[in-house]
């Protein structure tokens, strides 16, 4: 009977965006999915993803969830 493999989970704070703006978030997306140990993609396919589709709709949404966020529990 062999030895059962055994599987690791490494939880990692990845950083956040500077402030919750679109143009903050979208610098932050673009540096963190630029990164080839992230996006394990043949770079000509992933860029025009990136830059695209993802970069022109994602900071905006992504902002106003952060936005809200850190707004959450503050008193009016």
């Amino acid at each position: 009977m062999g030895k059962k493999p055994q599987i690791a989970v490494l939880l990692a704070n990845t950083g956040t965006p500077d402030d919750p703006s679109p143009e903050a978030v979208r610098r932050y997306l673009r540096d963190y999915l630029k990164d080839r140990r992230i996006v394990e993609m043949p770079p000509f396919i992933w860029l025009p993803i990136l830059y695209g589709t993802v970069l022109r709709k994602r900071p905006a949404k992504s902002a106003s969830r952060c936005s809200r966020e850190k707004n959450r529990g503050r008193p009016e």
